[in-house]
């Protein structure tokens, strides 16, 4: 099977799920790990939200960005807004800087992320 076949049937199930009722959580970290994450911006979001009402004009998807502690020093605050949510990684135990670190605070925001819709 060729990958186009492959990537156009998992843009067809995403679709599907964006013109359901289901609610959708997104989740995007800024990758740290091994290069300079590109860093969302709020054009970013306004393209991300209009190709989604393009899809379906009532869709409950929401966007979760993960900001690694590398990155703790940037206020992304600004890009809070509906059904858009911030949310910074602490190292609870001052672990290495790899965000797949179980000292992570995950817990704490998938908590929050189920408690959301």
């Amino acid at each position: 099977m060729s990958k186009g076949v492959k990537y156009n049937r998992r843009l067809d199930r995403l679709k599907i799920l964006i013109n359901s009722d289901e609610n959708i959580h997104m989740i995007h970290c800024l990758d740290h790990q091994f290069t300079d994450g590109y860093i969302i911006t709020n054009d970013d979001i306004v393209n991300y939200k209009k190709y989604l009402c393009d899809i379906n004009s009532n869709n409950n998807c929401f966007l979760h960005i993960v900001i690694p502690p590398k990155y703790n020093n940037i206020d992304f605050n600004n890009l809070i807004q509906d059904k858009v949510y911030v949310y910074y990684l602490i190292d609870t135990q001052q672990g290495n800087d790899d965000w797949t670190n179980t000292n992570f605070n995950w817990n704490i925001i998938f908590d929050n992320i189920n408690n959301i819709g």
